[in-house]
């Protein structure tokens, strides 16, 4: 059984699902389900297997990203520990990547949030950690601009590139250097990211 602080954190970001699943049934269902004495990983994904598509708030976001943006790399765990994970990839994976109105992935959130755990089950679950928003900023780079030195390791872990640009030609380290992060700069140079590239447009807004 889940403690109660994990319970609540569960049943908080799904409350965002709630206002605009009124036209879905299913994601009704969870929250009714979220609502029990006990939250059933397990039965939640089985329900998605069962046919259903990933629903979607108001923000483009779906469970994953929510997920992310709690910081319940449980729910995501017991996902990947279940024998339906394997039949079901592909749609696990689409649903992965999505880019919400926001324009972050789930894992750029968790990026954000400063969650290493979080990253390690998406990637575990199918996420590619170097999709970038148009702008080309990735989630190495987002983790650098918040000082996340861990999620930078659990990144280069996962796959991601340290020396991805954005499309003005900034790195993670450039924006790292910019903002004085001397941990996330140690960091990134130990997980192989090159010199700063001083020759770079104006930073624009991540978030």
């Amino acid at each position: 059984m889940w403690s109660i602080i994990a319970k609540r954190r569960f049943l908080s970001v799904f409350e965002g699902l709630k206002d605009a699943s009124q036209k879905d049934q299913m994601t009704i269902e969870f929250y009714k389900m979220l609502q029990g004495e006990m939250v059933d990983f397990q039965s939640i994904w089985k329900a998605l297997f069962n046919g259903y598509e990933f629903p979607k708030n108001g923000d483009g976001q779906n469970v994953f990203h929510l997920l992310a943006k709690g910081g319940c790399d449980q729910a995501i765990k017991s996902l990947i520990e279940m024998p339906e994970f394997l039949n079901n990839k592909e749609k696990i994976s689409n649903a992965l990547d999505v880019i919400g109105i926001n324009g972050l992935t789930p894992m750029m959130i968790a990026s954000q949030k400063g969650y290493e755990k979080v990253i390690e089950g998406l990637k575990a679950a199918g996420a590619d950690p170097n999709k970038a928003k148009d702008n080309g900023i990735t989630p190495m780079y987002i983790a650098a601009v918040y000082d996340h030195a861990k999620v930078i390791a659990a990144l280069k872990t996962a796959g991601a590139d340290p020396n991805k640009a954005k499309n003005d030609g900034a790195t993670p380290m450039c924006k790292a250097a910019q903002n004085g992060h001397e941990k996330t700069m140690t960091t990134l140079k130990e997980e192989g990211a090159g010199l700063v590239n001083t020759m770079y447009a104006a930073e624009e807004k991540v978030v």
